[in-house]
């Protein structure tokens, strides 16, 4: 379960990067399959490019499924932003284990943060300016007054923070048509298919 979360710090900074971006087999409900694994079960670099095991059960596993709604809510943000495409981006990804980045336009502004760390860390960080930032993630928010600030991060803890609010509805069930979210299993298949409703599960 704590790796299954630090995936979600992870993510968080590999999504929000600017550049194009690939998640590999099943790696938004935490994937634990070597990439090396063989059919037999073996790992060896020559199985690289081994058909993995599907794993279709991780979605019914509450980490894995909170990992997959993580992903899909920042992937949401990050397509209704459009920060990546339009702001100025800085960051310190470097060495240390308080790593952050910015994304600086005319319409939104966000900074994100994150702790690295396997201890509790309080770093002072710095907001691109003052006044009221929301947490896109728990919709929680903060009165900066001083852009230098001290947060109390935990290990493995994360925040994305925006200058505007309503953004912590992005990627909520809530928020989508439930017409449009179906299942189909088994996958893959070489014969007959079913079909799912997400919410409801009706077969069709």
């Amino acid at each position: 379960n704590t790796a299954i979360d630090r995936q979600k710090l992870v993510h968080l900074f590999y999504l929000l990067m600017p550049g194009p971006k690939m998640i590999w087999q099943n790696g938004e409900v935490g994937y634990d399959y070597s990439i090396n694994n063989c059919t037999d079960g073996t790992i060896n670099t020559n199985c690289r490019l081994a058909p993995k095991p599907i794993r279709a059960d991780y979605f019914d596993h509450p980490s894995r499924k909170s990992l997959y709604d993580f992903i899909a809510k920042v992937n949401d943000f990050k397509n209704q932003s459009g920060l990546i495409q339009n702001a100025v981006f800085e960051s310190s990804l470097g060495e240390g284990l308080i790593k952050w980045m910015k994304f600086i336009s005319t319409d939104l502004n966000a900074f994100v943060v994150g702790n690295f760390d396997i201890v509790t860390r309080n770093p002072e960080v710095q907001f691109p300016h003052t006044g009221r930032w929301y947490n896109v993630l728990d919709g929680t928010s903060l009165l900066i007054n001083d852009p230098k600030y001290i947060l109390s991060l935990v290990p493995g803890d994360y925040r994305l923070y925006v200058d505007q609010s309503g953004w912590n509805t992005v990627g909520t069930h809530e928020s989508w048509d439930a017409r449009d979210l179906i299942r189909i299993y088994p996958n893959p298949t070489s014969g007959n298919v079913h079909f799912e409703s997400y919410e409801e599960f009706d077969r069709v």
